[in-house]
């Protein structure tokens, strides 16, 4: 997200109390000490220790005393097409992959110094207009497009070497425009969550099976779209719309349909406990289901500040976290006193909403959950009182 300053908390002490502000030093780095540019967008704490910055104009390593940038320059061999790197991830292999601000996508190796863009000039999809990146468990990386599919690509364990498909309509190894969302289950498979059904590759194919979809011939596509997922026993739960929920029985391989009220996508489904997992939709509020009894409580949405919900986040200790789109707006839920609070938290005022930070929720080593609300307003979140407090440098 992006900020003016970057505030980098180089050591923590903990003395928390009801009321307290918590005890830390601070250190302020920025384009004085050798940052690139002020406005960060994303950190990182790759696998050797080092810390990146991704900012509005290059990328910086910061060993913990010197920052190094890597950027395009007239006459160096940085193949950055764009400096703005707005998105960041360490694969298994320790590679950086970068998504830039003109929507491409770059492997940086940190041992090499080389950015290397995937897929590369001439492979299928490089012209592709690319607006995430998903790095799967097994070491596959998956890069999903606004409007042209999404592309697989596998990593060589030996040689490092790219190796990318395309899955698409134009290509035909899948009938979709737009994959939501990409999954690995327990068995390996790998399911594409698409606007025209979904897609389960199994290891070692390249043509995956397809449920649920309209054939590419079909000029108007009727298939079911599909959001979120999750993974439970033998069973993977598939959130569409209109409060359709088809569960996966992996040992038949059959699918069937669970329907909620409302009329609503289902933008979430996750787990609370081994008994209780929460459903959550765009704009009809959320449902606390259980096993045991097989019932459903809802949550209506008129207990909800009047947005849709947009994702959640479910913290180790079971507080779930709503991101909704109003600035300095956060709701959060606690399955067991059943308790749903809304709080305001000051925000700075920005001049447009595309300059607005986005929603986040880090926990931390110590077990401190701290929450960044959409628009700003860094806190950390008081769980005896049931309160967040923000955060002052």
């Amino acid at each position: 997200m992006a900020k003016r300053i970057l505030y980098l908390i180089t050591s923590l002490m903990y003395v928390w109390t009801v009321c307290a502000q918590p005890d830390c030093f601070l250190t302020h780095y920025s384009s004085e000490d050798g940052l690139s540019q002020n406005t960060v967008m994303g950190i990182l704490q790759d696998s050797r220790g080092n810390m990146w910055f991704s900012t509005w104009d290059g990328l910086n390593r910061f060993d913990g005393y010197t920052f190094k940038t890597y950027k395009a320059r007239l006459g160096n061999q940085i193949a950055l097409t764009n400096n703005r790197i707005d998105r960041m991830y360490e694969d298994r292999y320790g590679f950086l992959w970068l998504l830039t601000y003109d929507n491409r996508v770059y492997r940086f190796d940190p041992r090499t110094e080389i950015f290397e863009q995937v897929p590369s000039g001439n492979a299928g999809g490089s012209a592709a207009t690319i607006t995430s990146i998903k790095l799967l468990p097994g070491g596959v990386v998956w890069l999903l497009t606004e409007k042209e599919g999404a592309i697989r690509v596998v990593t060589s364990p030996d040689t490092y070497r790219l190796t990318t498909e395309w899955y698409a309509a134009e290509t035909g190894l899948f009938p979709a425009v737009r994959v939501h969302e990409v999954y690995e289950d327990l068995s390996g498979h790998e399911w594409m969550l698409t606007d025209n059904g979904l897609g389960m590759l199994v290891s070692g194919r390249k043509t995956p099976v397809s449920f649920f979809t309209e054939t590419a011939e079909k000029e108007t596509k009727d298939g079911q779209p599909f959001y979120a997922c999750l993974e439970q026993g033998d069973e993977i739960l598939f959130g569409s719309e209109n409060g359709r929920i088809w569960c996966y029985r992996k040992p038949t391989g059959k699918f069937s349909l669970f329907r909620l009220p409302g009329t609503s996508k289902i933008v979430s489904i996750k787990k609370l406990n081994e008994h209780e997992i929460l459903i959550a939709t765009a704009t009809d509020g959320f449902y606390v289901y259980q096993f045991r009894t097989k019932t459903t409580k809802h949550y209506e949405a008129s207990r909800l500040p009047d947005a849709p919900v947009h994702s959640v986040y479910v913290d180790k200790y079971s507080e779930v976290w709503f991101e909704q789109h109003i600035p300095g707006i956060v709701v959060h839920f606690n399955p067991q006193t059943q308790a749903l609070k809304t709080e305001t938290i000051a925000v700075e005022p920005t001049s447009t909403d595309r300059s607005r930070p986005a929603f986040h929720v880090h926990e931390d080593i110590h077990g401190m959950v701290w929450v960044h609300p959409y628009g700003g307003g860094f806190s950390y979140f008081d769980r005896k009182q049931n309160c967040l407090r923000p955060f002052y440098n």
